[in-house]
């Protein structure tokens, strides 16, 4: 990485003569006490975090999670009823064999991702609720507990925290809480750009592509990535995407076909247009739509705000795409370019929820929070970014939103923290060309 030492990298060790003459002022002494703040903060996001999920235990033994939706389509698929994936009267009646005690919905909680997530519920449906559920969990935790191994391995001179702290950060992060909470499948989503990461730093761009299209179960927040790719030009990684891509649709054709297919749009458009049927409201999401929607228009909102929204939404990717394609060509890293094409997606993505933000955790442990010298040593860009991250991981904040379902307002955060990267970006290549120039003029 170019730039500032990143936090909580392994220091030098200092002859003990030398240590105990270090003033108050000392930049070492000022990084150690920035630790320890920093680490304290993750301990005390964490406790929290740990408390609402122990409080909250019966809530999803129960049935009132999203887990339900999911475990419903592998029993529905392992019914040999596939083509009825999206039958509502079916989801009912399978959600009343296992929930039947959650009072809260008069209707099922409907399974809204492509046919071919089913398949990966299936081995759970044959088991008994809470267990299925206890066992989905424990896969995400060991899930989150590999993600810091496998950074490591691709990019060990970024590594940013110790053992023990990255795994500290994972479980301070409150859209981690809630995707455990709810049995939702974001962490699966955070692993698969994981190693979408590792093979572009390994300029392995059709392994990446192809990667990248086993997300396409949240195909909401995927093709906004999949679209900067293509229009940054790289053609191979949008290659990979395609492939993969046309499976997964030969997959969901063979378990519902054509008609199934078409109905599943339909399926979900009708959805968008029922309050309270299953589907966040816009002011419960953490995007550019929530945002717009919320102080402008209560009820649903009309063509033109429709209009604006499209605008907006394909200037972010537009702009993400030239920023990193600018960046890529003469630095070669897609490090902080990856990490705003994330933000970016869930910004503009029409439907992204508060545990979508889970797979903001890969951009923080690539980038960090501060430098080695905390927050008095570092550009105005460098704690922009710090502070964004720091109010992304104020749990409190959030638990309390979205008991208010005003979640919307985390979209403010995501944009500062996308005008930081952004910033970023852009400084590290006017720096990198600088240089170039300054080592030309003294080769001449």
């Amino acid at each position: 990485m170019v730039g500032h030492k990143p936090l909580l990298a392994a220091e030098q060790c200092q002859p003990k003569q030398h240590i105990s003459n270090k003033s108050p002022s000392d930049p070492m002494t000022n990084a150690r006490r920035w630790k320890s703040l920093v680490l304290l903060f993750l301990v005390a996001m964490t406790i929290t975090n740990a408390v609402v999920l122990w409080r909250q235990r019966d809530f999803v033994v129960r049935g009132f999670g999203d887990f339900a939706q999911l475990y419903t389509s592998g029993k529905i698929v392992q019914r040999g009823l596939s083509p009825r994936l999206y039958d509502r009267r079916l989801q009912w009646e399978v959600q009343q064999t296992f929930a039947a005690t959650v009072t809260i919905r008069r209707g099922p909680l409907p399974y809204v991702r492509p046919p071919f997530e089913a398949l990966l519920f299936v081995p759970f449906s044959l088991l008994r609720y809470p267990v299925a559920w206890a066992i989905w969990t424990a896969i995400k935790i060991g899930v989150l507990a590999g993600i810091p191994l496998l950074l490591r391995r691709c990019c060990p001179r970024n590594h940013l925290f110790p053992a023990g702290i990255e795994w500290v950060l994972c479980l301070s992060s409150f859209p981690i809480a809630l995707d455990l909470l709810q049995g939702q499948d974001s962490i699966l989503l955070l692993l698969i750009l994981v190693l979408v990461y590792r093979q572009l730093e390994r300029r392995s761009d059709l392994l990446a592509g192809l990667l990248l299209g086993l997300g396409l179960f949240k195909f909401n927040l995927i093709i906004p990535v999949a679209l900067i790719f293509l229009l940054m030009q790289r053609f191979t990684v949008v290659a990979g995407f395609s492939i993969t891509a046309a499976i997964l649709s030969l997959i969901s054709w063979a378990m519902i076909g054509w008609h199934g297919m078409l109905g599943y749009v339909r399926y979900l458009w009708d959805l968008n247009q029922m309050p309270g049927a299953g589907m966040a409201a816009p002011q419960s999401m953490p995007n550019f739509r929530g945002l717009l929607s919320t102080p402008i228009w209560k009820g649903p909102i009309p063509v033109s705000g429709e209009w604006i929204l499209l605008s907006v939404s394909f200037l972010a990717i537009i702009l993400t795409a030239r920023l990193w394609r600018a960046s890529y060509r003469s630095l070669q890293r897609d490090a902080v370019g990856f990490s705003l094409s994330i933000v970016v997606a869930i910004l503009t993505s029409y439907h992204s929820y508060s545990y979508d933000m889970t797979i903001l955790l890969l951009p923080l442990l690539l980038l960090g929070v501060a430098s080695q010298n905390g927050l008095s040593k570092i550009s105005l860009n460098e704690k922009l970014l710090t502070g964004c991250w720091l109010l992304l991981l104020f749990s409190p904040l959030y638990w309390f939103l979205a008991r208010q379902d005003r979640l919307c307002f985390a979209a403010v955060v995501l944009t500062g923290l996308a005008a930081a990267l952004a910033w970023k970006m852009a400084a590290e290549r006017s720096l990198h060309v600088k240089d170039a120039g300054i080592q030309t003029l003294e080769t001449a």
